[in-house]
């Protein structure tokens, strides 16, 4: 049995997406310590046929939020780890930005994917998550499993 390091509930995030067929697939995976001390995994992936990168990106760490919630899993902490510098620097350097000027970007444009981005706002606001940034996630045991399934729901779409 692999023990848990802690009580915090850490979330995995993937996402695939071909440019060619514009399909897409997200995935993600939560691990917690269970109440024997033991690491419990649970994760869920999902396809979509016309869609971008970003938007895989953004629903694959919704659907994560949004089992955390449906399931009430935020009663510890929550780290949430992406690779994904889109949502890492929008949620740490672009949110307040886009929100003060009314979900405008720099440009005074609209933001792209703002729907996606205001629902990830509200759960952020509601879980208080900490995000770290994965710099190389081929080290990591987690990335390499979130991000088969990503591949493998994008691929399972068109079949």
């Amino acid at each position: 049995m692999t023990l848990a390091l802690d009580d915090t509930l850490r979330v995995y995030f993937f996402s695939s997406w071909s440019g060619q067929t514009k399909k897409g697939g997200w995935s993600f995976l939560m691990t917690r310590k269970g109440p024997e001390g033991e690491l419990q995994r649970s994760g869920l992936s999902g396809a979509v046929s016309a869609t971008t990168q970003q938007q895989m990106e953004l629903i694959a760490v919704l659907e994560a939020f949004k089992r955390i919630n449906e399931r009430n899993l935020a009663d510890r902490p929550i780290t949430v780890y992406t690779s994904s510098n889109y949502i890492n620097q929008g949620i740490n350097e672009w949110m307040e930005g886009w929100k003060v000027k009314g979900w405008k970007g720099g440009n005074n444009k609209p933001v792209q994917n703002a729907e996606l981005w205001k629902k990830l706002d509200m759960f952020n606001e509601h879980f208080k998550p900490s995000w770290e940034l994965i710099t190389n996630e081929g080290n990591h045991p987690a990335f390499s499993e979130v991000r088969t399934m990503a591949v493998k729901a994008k691929d399972l779409k068109g079949e």
